[in-house]
């Protein structure tokens, strides 16, 4: 969405099923032009991405299970690895971007700091889920 919203978008599928014994691209599930039908517990990635022609790209690739929910479905998100703040430019992004991103690592904190020995994952994780402060 946050591409959307920059008028941007990406010429390949958003995600893939994600397989087992080396098969990484399972079909289905995935979220492309196919058009699969999603079914309660399916894991899939989620993988948008932005290629700026000769100048440089991203793209950040998530694993979810898709869940019940009431009359429809959600996503929950089953990667827990904090959102890399030094390879932002935390200038440009608008409130909706900040409170996305504070919401995630805060959750990945949550999830992760009782379970990480201390040492550099521990410090890493720390330190990539701390609060952005967002601009007055």
């Amino acid at each position: 969405m946050f591409l959307w919203n920059e008028k941007k978008d990406f010429g390949h599928g958003t995600g893939h099923g994600v397989g087992h014994f080396l098969n990484v691209h399972e079909a289905p599930p995935g979220i492309n032009q196919k058009g699969d039908l999603l079914k309660e517990n399916q894991i899939f990635s989620i993988e948008p991405g932005f290629y700026k022609e000769n100048d440089y790209g991203i793209r950040i690739e998530d694993l979810v299970v898709v869940k019940k929910d009431e009359n429809f479905f959600k996503l929950e998100n089953l990667t827990m690895a904090p959102l890399q703040l030094k390879m932002m430019d935390l200038n440009i992004l608008n409130d909706d971007e900040v409170n996305f991103i504070n919401e995630f690592n805060k959750k990945v904190r949550f999830v992760l700091q009782n379970k990480l020995k201390k040492g550099h994952g521990y410090d890493y994780m720390m330190r990539n889920t701390e609060e952005i402060k967002l601009k007055k």
